[in-house]
């Protein structure tokens, strides 16, 4: 159909993955021109997990790849993960501050597999109001879901967002 979709790596830390790396690919521009024209484009973003890009680094070994894409108002989440010393305690996207500096919760991950190794799919309509925090919609979102939504998907293109998986060993 011609549509363009635009990828690019963004800010994903856990803290039994902790770490990602920023990158945006040289489209980069053409494509927030592109993503700015309509909701029928999809934003895809993707980074792989490692401990050593938690603030601060940790000693995990686990490793993991997210693919967060936004079509329109629907988040899609993929994560896949392996090595976990420990099951996952908890799950979500953090959202918004610059890559090595922490930053309270957006998005939780319900019904995260209690697993040290497996996938996460699942589907979250960002102008549903019980996709995200209470903190992020007052903080971040001036009190609104539109807000909420808004700021995160601002967040997401400008990599100030990010991705943990929790264990009781890397809490």
């Amino acid at each position: 159909d011609g549509r363009m979709r635009c990828r690019r790596l963004f800010a994903i830390s856990t803290s039994a993955f902790p770490g990602w790396l920023v990158t945006m690919s040289p489209a980069w521009l053409l494509c927030a021109a592109l993503l700015a024209a309509g909701p029928a484009l999809a934003s895809t973003f993707t980074a792989p997990m490692d401990g050593l890009q938690e603030v601060g680094p940790n000693g995990s070994t686990a490793t993991g790849f997210a693919t967060i894409t936004v079509v329109g108002d629907l988040l899609s989440v993929d994560v896949t993960w392996s090595g976990l010393t420990a099951v996952p305690t908890a799950a979500h996207i953090h959202c918004c501050v610059d890559p090595g500096a922490n930053i309270g919760v957006a998005i939780s991950f319900p019904s995260f597999p209690a697993v040290t190794g497996g996938t996460y799919l699942e589907d979250f309509d960002l102008l549903d109001p019980s996709v995200y925090t209470a903190s992020f919609v007052n903080n971040f979102g001036g009190g609104t879901v539109t807000g909420a939504r808004d700021v995160l998907l601002a967040g997401l293109e400008a990599g100030r967002a990010y991705v943990n998986i929790h264990t009781s060993v890397f809490p």
